[in-house]
């Protein structure tokens, strides 16, 4: 789906604007680590394979999911989080 450099700007604003979305929700006391989470949800993503498949039903909460996830992993890892 994303063949072009302006899809992907596409898809890193929107991951950057859920991240923030949710730092504001869920973890305001955590502005330090918003980009990291960001971009290593960027690579995650484009790893997979996310911006090639051709149907995205749901991809807005998927990018939410994954963007999530990168902020407890990323909080844990700091040990601010712990099991």
């Amino acid at each position: 789906m994303a063949d072009n450099n302006k899809e992907m700007l596409e898809y890193l604003l929107l991951i950057k604007k859920t991240t923030k979305s949710i730092r504001l929700n869920l973890f305001f006391d955590h502005d330090s680590i918003e980009d990291d989470v960001s971009h290593d949800a960027f690579i995650k993503l484009f790893e997979s394979g996310f911006f090639t498949k051709q149907n995205h039903t749901g991809k807005n909460s998927y990018i939410y999911r994954t963007v999530k996830n990168f902020f407890f992993d990323k909080l844990k890892s700091l040990g601010v989080i712990r099991n």
